[in-house]
């Protein structure tokens, strides 16, 4: 089967829609990940997981058997993903109907606002902070990033298992999202209008 897949994937890429960019992934001979992808308190790579065709349901499930984890999908079958280092040899190996497998870089978990500067006055905090909301990957630990870049600030825990709101100086969110458990920073919605 791989012999037969190989042809055509090897032809192929995808256009990635992230909220505020669009990126071209081709085909991947060797399925890697940098180092800079591993978050070494947890030993898991975080990544994309990049797939010629939309994975059916037997397939999702056979790779978390294998120790994939799977946080979100971007559109053109794409999923983020987080995986130790036995999921990674395993995808390896048994990678038929995957383009690819690549990092994230810190500008695509960036909103368009935090990206550009443009934020509204209602994300500042008298101290200067900006309040936002951050996505990680399921399974990721909040407390070892908040360890590794001491302005962070979690305001609460009240959206839930992998959202948390949080207060930081607005020079310090490129350095936030290079962390590879990042999935997502949004600046916080206005009062009154509808969650991002």
């Amino acid at each position: 089967l791989l012999a037969l897949l190989s042809p055509a994937l090897q032809a192929q890429s995808q256009s990635l829609h992230f909220r505020n960019l669009t990126a071209k992934v081709s085909h991947q001979p060797d399925i890697q990940l940098p180092q800079a992808a591993f978050e070494l308190s947890d030993q898991h790579y975080y990544g994309l997981l990049v797939f010629a065709t939309t994975p059916n349901e037997k397939r999702k499930q056979a790779l978390t058997k294998q120790g994939v984890q799977f946080s979100a999908y971007l559109p053109n079958n794409a999923f983020y993903v987080r995986m130790n280092v036995t999921a990674l040899a395993a995808i390896q190996r048994d990678r038929a109907d995957i383009l690819a497998l690549v990092p994230v870089a810190p500008a695509f978990k960036l909103s368009h606002a935090l990206l550009e500067g443009s934020l509204h006055s209602d994300c500042f905090r008298p101290d200067g902070k900006v309040m936002a909301t951050m996505h990680l990957h399921a399974g990721a630990d909040i407390s070892t990033l908040q360890s590794r870049l001491p302005s962070l600030e979690l305001l609460s825990n009240e959206m839930g298992t992998d959202a948390y709101p949080i207060a930081l100086p607005a020079d310090d969110f490129q350095q936030l999202a290079s962390f590879p458990s990042v999935l997502f920073l949004e600046e916080i919605d206005r009062p009154g209008e509808a969650e991002n």
